[in-house]
């Protein structure tokens, strides 16, 4: 089975909004279609080093923290 990446560049608040909702959605489809196993992934790509820099740190390290729960790299 192929593999299906989505890579989302920009860890703004847009970028990550998006990652959230992929991993979700991503999340129920294996739900529905246990075959599709690890085949869906998320990642974000940012080139800047953290998530959402226009944040507190706390807020960023939350963000971070969840996207990495999510499955999202």
């Amino acid at each position: 089975m192929m593999q299906a990446d989505v890579v989302i560049v920009g860890a703004g608040f847009s970028g990550v909004e998006l990652a959230a909702a992929l991993a979700d959605f991503f999340h129920g489809a294996r739900k529905q279609y246990p075959e599709l196993g690890h085949y869906l992934r998320v990642a974000v790509v940012e080139a800047l080093t953290e998530v959402t820099p226009m944040l507190p740190e706390s807020l960023r390290e939350a963000v971070r923290k969840k996207l990495l729960s999510s499955g999202v790299d």
